[in-house]
């Protein structure tokens, strides 16, 4: 398998074929700056040759330069109204999970920021914990998942 192209940002790939309009949707909830103008650094893989793809798939041909967070856009984040973007933490410090598309701004710059800085995210794995939150919304069917990172204190040694 070919690797997924380099980059300085992460990476969001498209690994369905149908719906098309659904995607320029997404792309749009993506690149639209919050109130406090905020919005995600990222690089947009739009190549039929990823179509199809798992997350494992995509995570394997991730180039060894990589940043440490992979988005893909699969047929739950295209297909559904609030674009639940996959997010897969590339160092293992928390499980994939679900961003609305909204709020990708938060996670990219979270699970990036050590990257972008030269720090190994592993190595401050040590002080931070990812938590998942399920958090239910009055008049929707769909409970969303929310993800915090939350320092752990300093270990000392008795």
């Amino acid at each position: 398998m070919s690797p997924l192209p380099k980059s300085d940002n992460p990476l969001l790939v498209r690994s369905i074929r149908s719906g098309t309009l659904e995607w320029e949707s997404l792309l749009t909830a993506v690149g639209t700056e919050t109130i406090d103008g905020f919005r995600p650094d990222v690089d947009v893989v739009h190549d039929p040759h990823w179509y199809g793809m798992e997350a494992g798939q995509l995570c394997a041909a991730m180039p060894q330069t990589a940043g440490s967070v992979l988005f893909g856009a699969d047929e739950t984040a295209v297909t559904s109204a609030e674009f639940p973007i996959l997010v897969v933490d590339l160092d293992e410090n928390c499980p994939p999970f679900r961003c609305l598309a909204a709020e990708l701004w938060s996670v990219e710059n979270n699970l990036n920021v050590l990257t972008r800085t030269g720090k190994s995210s592993r190595a401050q794995s040590t002080r931070t914990a990812c938590i998942a939150v399920t958090v239910r919304r009055p008049r929707r069917r769909k409970p969303i998942q929310c993800v915090c990172f939350v320092p752990h204190p300093p270990t000392t040694r008795a």
